[in-house]
């Protein structure tokens, strides 16, 4: 017994920590060398003093409190207190202890937490200082865990969401979506848990007065120490305004007797059928793929100066926005069509919307009268009969011989105007004619 108690004595010689035994009337009666160390003040001083002196001022009721939960046979693990020590700045100190009821004394076992504590402190001041930022922000914020349960939500996301904090905390963020999103929501939550990336993305839901309303998300995964997903948090926008804006637009260019596509990022982000229908495809072919795929369905003559307009109209260069070409449908048939470009902002960025028309039946009829023209021409250029055509400010504007008298008076036969040979029109319009983009001139 005498050697179980001297190991007792030698470990609360040895012990880092700050042990003591204390009356319940508030006067230490033993304290070891860590006790000491730590606050700095003689043995004597500790012992002839009441502890309370000793403890900050705000913390002397709980402490109070806690000795009086001791003497009715409980224990405690983690009691928290400050005290002073003899450089006159406080220590908080983390207790455990119990009383005896052999002899009626409260053993304890301190700690010195005062680091620890400060770190947290800062750590809450981090937290608050970022919660106010976060909470002032206009666009809306939120985490949720892998399983899609929401664990913060700014107040921005409550106000667009029309419900408390309370309320929302602990929701799945698949139910606040509409119901028709629902599904799609699964698929995509758990595509994003597979395979954590940075993820864009929009959403249907409800708003607050119970209309559709939709979201631009942009949500970023957090990893914990171990590389583990912890959860996602979200920055959010509400786009609704412009959305229907949009809607609105899509619906009247839907209607349009035009063909209508805009292209963003070299890729059709919009046509209308009619676009579709000129072009020869369905909607669902060309929507989302790269306009410059379809660039060999544009003439070889065409296709160079097609490319480098879109690419100089997109670098801001002044080019023509109203131009004509051809072009080969997806059954292979050959097309004029006629198209207007021009550069818009598309859901905030640069885009090219195209207006487009077919106009083969009106160059076919450009051929007919060029190849009737020609044919005339033939005819009056072969009669021995003078033929000539005069406007009405009296200016030859055809003439197919030089009168016999006006050549004998020194005249030049360029004097008298005549059309341009058609040949080269009527080649190109029927698209025969390499290398010829110049507009038609007759």
């Amino acid at each position: 017994m005498k050697q179980f108690a001297e190991s007792i004595e030698n470990f609360f010689e040895i012990s880092l920590d700050l042990c003591c035994l204390a009356s319940v009337d508030g006067y230490l009666l033993k304290v070891n060398p860590a006790f000491i160390r730590t606050l700095g003040w003689s043995e004597d001083k500790l012992l002839s003093s009441s502890f309370y002196d000793f403890i900050h001022p705000d913390d002397r009721e709980k402490s109070r409190a806690t000795i009086a939960y001791l003497q009715e046979g409980n224990r405690i693990y983690s009691f928290e207190n400050r005290f002073r020590t003899q450089k006159g700045d406080y220590l908080h100190l983390q207790w455990s202890g119990w009383i005896h009821p052999d002899d009626g004394l409260i053993y304890g076992v301190g700690r010195d937490v005062t680091e620890q504590r400060r770190k947290s402190d800062e750590l809450e001041r981090t937290r608050q200082m970022y919660e106010t930022i976060i909470n002032s922000q206009s666009e809306m914020v939120c985490r949720y865990t892998p399983d899609g349960k929401l664990i913060f939500v700014n107040d921005a996301y409550c106000e667009k969401f029309g419900r408390s904090r309370d309320d929302l905390l602990g929701q799945r963020v698949i139910d606040l979506l509409s119901p028709g999103e629902r599904e799609s929501g699964k698929r995509n939550l758990k595509d994003w848990v597979k395979n954590p990336r940075v993820v864009k993305h929009t959403i249907e839901f409800f708003l607050a007065d119970g209309t559709l309303g939709y979201q631009e998300w942009v949500d970023t995964p957090i990893f914990d120490k171990t590389g583990r997903l912890e959860f996602y948090q979200g920055v959010g926008r509400d786009i609704t305004d412009h959305v229907r804006t949009e809607l609105a637009f899509k619906a009247v260019l839907e209607h349009s007797v035009q063909g209508i596509a805009i292209i963003q990022d070299s890729l059709y982000v919009f046509l209308n059928e009619k676009y579709a229908q000129i072009s020869g495809y369905e909607v669902s072919e060309m929507v989302d793929q790269r306009a410059d795929s379809f660039i060999d369905r544009i003439h070889p003559d065409d296709r160079e100066i097609v490319r480098q307009r879109h690419y100089d109209r997109m670098a801001g260069r002044d080019v023509p926005n109203n131009y004509e070409f051809r072009r080969f449908r997806k059954d292979g048939t050959l097309h004029w069509v006629e198209i207007h470009a021009s550069l818009i902002q598309w859901r905030g960025r640069p885009a090219i919307q195209v207006a487009m028309v077919d106009i083969t039946e009106r160059k076919n009829a450009e051929i007919a009268l060029l190849e009737s023209e020609s044919r005339l021409r033939t005819i009056a250029e072969t009669v021995p009969d003078y033929i000539s055509v005069v406007d009405r400010d009296g200016r030859f504007v055809y003439i197919n011989h030089i009168p016999e008298g006006i050549t004998k008076k020194g005249c030049d036969r360029r004097q008298f105007p005549r059309f341009r040979s058609p040949g080269p029109s009527i080649d190109r319009l029927r698209g025969a004619q390499e290398g010829d983009r110049d507009p038609i001139d007759h």
